[in-house]
């Protein structure tokens, strides 16, 4: 199991899901884009719910590992939707892509 660790709080959830959700964050960061994805996730021992994250863009995202989840949470049909979405975005992106030129109140962040 994996934790998805943002600044409103962290959510247990499967591996395959958590590395799903952090490619498809880092490729949305690459293009300035944000997304709402929807994952399930453990809250309490034995119980399983669902979150909606906004990822991408500006969105700080970290995935650790959590040795104490129990057992593995398992969602092929959202792994797969999710992948997806990070390949298509990748594919639309990479094409005739401008140079970036960077405002100078960009540097200051």
């Amino acid at each position: 199991m994996k934790r998805i660790v943002m600044s409103f709080g962290d959510f247990l959830t499967g591996d395959e899901i958590a590395d799903a959700v952090s490619r498809y964050s880092l490729a949305l960061a690459k293009t300035h884009q944000t997304e709402v994805v929807e994952i399930p996730y453990r809250s309490t021992p034995g119980r399983v719910e669902r979150v909606r994250l906004q990822i991408g863009w500006l969105v700080d995202i970290g995935v650790a590992d959590d040795r104490e989840g129990g057992r593995e949470l398992l969602e092929p049909e959202t792994v797969q939707l999710i992948q997806e979405s990070a390949v298509a975005l990748k594919r639309v992106g990479s094409l005739g892509e401008e140079p970036r030129s960077w405002t100078r109140w960009e540097y200051d962040l």
